[in-house]
């Protein structure tokens, strides 16, 4: 006599089962991708509405794989923390090397000199974070805004692991053909 666990119908039942929850882990993974995302892009319309560009600002800067030939990447948009600096501010021995950006040719700006922006990579943003000056007002809005994506591309980093180990397991895996 067979036992009612053993039979084939109960057995694929188990199966669809486990299929099914390792599909809806995966809708969920994903739905709380998007949602960490979408609260990463309205942090940074927050921090760059509260400190447009100006000499010290902190700002976040989103960027996409597809430019360096990955399509697919599970992780995109990417962060990236830098810091506006404008070095007709700085001395003239002190210009480390940075991206530049040129605001308009001095003819559309009369009696203004012509500003040179450099977006300086920041790791750790909250160490270059001003406190005094124009930013006297707003840094404690702007700090809580970079912990709290901090927090969530930690969060991100996490699952991104976790996404990343499960797709690489299931990549090793040798498939055979029923």
């Amino acid at each position: 006599m067979r036992n009612k666990k053993n039979s084939p119908q109960y057995l694929d039942a188990l199966a669809a089962t486990a299929l099914d929850e390792l599909r809806s882990d995966l809708e969920k993974a994903l739905d709380t991708l998007q949602r960490i995302n979408a609260r990463l892009a309205e942090i940074d319309e927050a921090i760059r509405s509260l400190q447009p560009k100006r000499h010290g600002a902190i700002v976040m800067e989103r960027y996409g794989c597809e430019g360096h030939g990955v399509l697919g990447c599970v992780g995109c948009p990417h962060v990236r923390w830098v810091q506006w600096l404008d070095l007709s501010r700085q001395e003239e021995n002190h210009k480390p090397k940075a991206r530049q950006y040129r605001d308009e040719a001095p003819e559309q700006r009369p009696g203004l000199a012509r500003k040179t922006w450099n977006a300086y990579l920041r790791e750790h943003p909250l160490r270059y974070l001003r406190r005094t000056g124009p930013f006297e007002a707003i840094h404690r809005d702007i700090e809580t805004l970079i912990k709290e994506a901090q927090t969530l591309l930690q969060e991100k980093s996490k699952l991104l692991n976790s996404i990343g180990n499960f797709r690489r397991s299931f990549r090793q895996m040798k498939f055979s053909q029923p």
